[in-house]
């Protein structure tokens, strides 16, 4: 595999004058964004930072946070983000395991970590005066397997990891994105994930490859008045943003004329969500992706839908996917990542042919098209029968009116376990329960169809990306407790 140029300067060359990065405060152009990493990488390393030294960045979506982790790009350190959700002992111990040699943060006092600071309004002070533009010369050569991020995942149960992803498993994530999304000088790409999140951080990625522009909105700004205000064209949306979209009361057809594309992924989209968008134009792709693949694994392309609405689409380039003798998804290829990350110890769980085995169970057609079961441990066995809940959970989709389901295991004496089900409805549709058991019965193993399917719980309407099934099996199980027992009342 050949070294590459450095991106940001082979953007700066390629897309000179064209704009790179939309703030409420300033419009950065491509030139600009390499004057303006070259400041805070010379700043750096004057507080001491080296390559592969790590640097935390405990900060909010802003020009600083993305100039922070391309700074660290240029000098071949390793940029750190981290959850700015993460409650202070989840931020110490992400800390303790990084060991970084500086973090930048949000935070008015620092220093109250312990740690070698520098906040985000140094980093706008540093830009204050800019250098006469340079000559932009012939970008120094990197290697693709050099160092550049830890990502934490998301995992819902376990505690996240943290992946190490290389500049090579970036640049090729996103150029595999862009040869199926076209994103191009003009576009307008919205930074609607946190720069913490893989699918954040891909949009920076596919910024510096395509030559469009990412903008970021104030964050109290509701998602489809920054549509409109900032002429967006491409959306990055997890399920629960997706839904929060097609219930607001924005114009979904003049969406649909601004749009050019809508990437769905985070976890499974209901079908019906799905159609209602295809109903108004909107350009929806759906996406099967990780942590640990920089992003993108499989997409599907415009003219899929709806006719491969199961599915994730045919992997993209730079990746390879084969499924198991157990059905589980297996990935490799130039956007797998290098391994996870404890301290100075890298662990690499990779097999003797260098395949990730992902947690995930699927299918790939002979068109190559993806289709993906669910995680291996949401797996549980009721009565001796293997249920997924991420099947289940696709069978409620399908149904008229349902924008949001989780599908949960609660203890049963009998079976071991029982599948129970939270499902949110159209506004003002009241939840039929017997009538939704009905239409279950010819799209579900009857062992399969949930004993009970409950009303998606207030307490969950939260700003959250992933809801929580542990979370969700403690709601299921205290519910069924105080209702006094699993079993249907017209059963």
């Amino acid at each position: 595999m050949p070294d590459l140029l450095c991106p940001i300067i082979e953007a700066a060359r390629s897309y000179c004058g064209h704009t790179a990065i939309v703030t409420p405060e300033r419009t950065v152009s491509f030139d600009s964004l390499d004057r303006f990493t070259s400041i805070v990488a010379e700043k750096f390393v004057e507080a001491g930072v080296s390559a592969l030294d790590r640097v935390a960045i405990l900060a909010g979506p802003s020009l600083t946070n993305i100039l922070a982790q391309l700074a660290c790009l240029r000098i071949g350190a390793v940029a750190c983000p981290i959850s700015t959700r993460w409650t202070a002992d989840m931020i110490e111990t992400a800390l303790e395991r990084l060991q970084p040699v500086l973090l930048v943060t949000d935070s008015a006092d620092p220093q109250s970590l312990d740690r070698p600071a520098i906040t985000c309004e140094t980093i706008t002070e540093w830009l204050r005066t800019i250098p006469a533009p340079a000559p932009i010369e012939r970008p120094p050569v990197r290697s693709v397997d050099q160092p550049a991020t830890v990502i934490f995942t998301s995992g819902s149960s376990d505690e996240p990891k943290a992946a190490l992803l290389t500049l090579g498993n970036h640049y090729f994530n996103a150029l595999g994105s862009n040869r199926q999304i076209f994103f191009r000088p003009g576009d307008r790409w919205l930074l609607s994930l946190p720069l913490y999140h893989v699918g954040g951080l891909a949009i920076v990625f596919r910024v510096l490859v395509g030559g469009g522009a990412v903008v970021v909105p104030p964050a109290d700004m509701e998602l489809t008045d920054a549509i409109a205000r900032y002429r967006i064209s491409h959306l990055s949306l997890v399920s629960t943003q997706f839904r929060r979209l097609l219930g607001s009361d924005a114009d979904l057809k003049y969406l649909a004329s601004q749009l050019k594309a809508v990437l769905l992924g985070g976890s499974a989209i209901p079908a019906s969500l799905i159609r209602h968008a295809l109903d108004y134009g909107l350009p929806v792709h759906k996406t099967y992706g990780m942590t640990e693949m920089a992003s993108q694994v499989a997409t599907t392309a415009p003219h899929d839908l709806p006719g491969r609405i199961d599915t994730s689409g045919r992997v993209l380039d730079y990746r390879e996917v084969e499924i198991s003798d157990t059905r589980e998804i297996l990935v490799r290829g130039e956007t797998r990542f290098a391994g996870y990350i404890e301290r100075d110890r890298l662990e690499r769980p990779f097999d003797d042919e260098d395949w990730f085995a992902t947690g995930d169970t699927g299918r790939l057609d002979s068109n190559g098209y993806l289709t993906v079961f669910g995680r291996t441990d949401n797996m549980f066995i009721s009565g001796g029968e293997n249920i997924q809940p991420e099947q289940v959970e696709a069978a409620l989709g399908k149904l008229d009116d349902v924008l949001e389901v989780l599908v949960v295991p609660v203890a049963e004496p009998e079976y071991g376990h029982r599948p129970v089900a939270f499902v949110r409805l159209s506004p003002g549709v009241m939840l039929d329960e017997r009538a939704v058991r009905l239409k279950l019965q010819p799209m579900l193993p009857r062992f399969a169809i949930p004993d009970r399917i409950l009303v998606w719980p207030k307490s969950a309407e939260g700003t959250s990306l992933k809801p929580s099934r542990a979370d969700f099996t403690r709601l299921a199980e205290r519910i069924v407790r105080e209702s006094g027992g699993l079993k249907f009342a017209e059963d």
